[in-house]
C-alpha cells in the first residue's frame, strides 16, 4: 500500500493534481457556509447557490480575482470580476451597470 501512495504523489508533483493545489475557493465560488469558502471569505447567501466574497470592502481590497463593489447603503462587496459578458457561473449575469469594473453578479432589475 505504501508503494502505491508513493506512486500516487509522484504522479501528482509530475502532473500537478488539481486537488492538491489551486482548489482554494475564490470570490464568486458557490456556497452554503461560511465554511466552503476559506479562510478571509464569508458565504452571502442572498444569492442563488451562495457567493464566497468579503464585506465590507474598499477599491484595491479584493483579492485579485475580483473588484470592489459599493452597493450603496454602505453595502460593498467584493465580486467576481468578468470580461465582455463572460466568465460568470451558471446563474449569474456579468454586469457592467455599477462602478468601471464588469462584475458577475445576479441581474440587475428593471
Amino acid at each position: 500500500m505504501r508503494r502505491s501512495w508513493t506512486s500516487a504523489v509522484a504522479l501528482c508533483v509530475v502532473l500537478g493534481c488539481g486537488w492538491m493545489a489551486g482548489c482554494a475557493p475564490t470570490v464568486g465560488d458557490t456556497c452554503e457556509t461560511d465554511a466552503a469558502c476559506g479562510t478571509g471569505l464569508f458565504c452571502d447567501l442572498s444569492t442563488p447557490d451562495g457567493y464566497c466574497t468579503v464585506s465590507p470592502c474598499r477599491a484595491g481590497e479584493c483579492p485579485e480575482e475580483a473588484v470592489c463593489v459599493d452597493f450603496g447603503g454602505e453595502a460593498s462587496y467584493c465580486m467576481r470580476r468578468c470580461d465582455d459578458g463572460q466568465g460568470c457561473r451558471d446563474g449569474l449575469t456579468c454586469r457592467e451597470d455599477l462602478g468601471e469594473v464588469a462584475f458577475c453578479g445576479v441581474a440587475a432589475t428593471p
